[in-house]
C-alpha cells in the first residue's frame, strides 16, 4: 500500500494508506474486495481504543439498523 490519502474523522484529519481487503465480515455480514484505508501512523487519529471504522464502502452495502445496543447489518436487495 503506497497510496497516501488524507481523511476527515469525527477526531479531525488522519493521514492513511489506501488498498483494498481480500474480505471484510462482521458477524454474519461479509463483502469480498473491498476499499479500505489503513492509519498510517502511531497516533490514534481515530480515539483511543478504535483500530479502524467501518466505512460506506462496507456499510453501504448492508441496510444497518440498531437495535437494543446493537447494529444489525442485512444486505440490500
Amino acid at each position: 500500500m503506497t497510496d497516501l490519502h488524507v481523511v476527515e474523522t469525527a477526531n479531525g484529519k488522519a493521514l492513511v494508506f489506501g488498498g483494498r481487503a481480500a474480505s471484510v465480515s462482521v458477524g454474519d455480514a461479509r463483502l469480498n474486495v473491498v476499499p479500505v484505508f489503513i492509519e498510517s501512523s502511531a497516533d490514534s487519529s481515530f480515539g483511543d481504543g478504535i483500530d479502524g471504522l467501518l466505512g460506506n464502502s462496507f456499510l453501504g452495502n448492508f441496510d444497518a439498523n440498531f437495535k437494543g445496543g446493537f447494529l444489525e447489518l442485512q444486505p440490500r436487495a
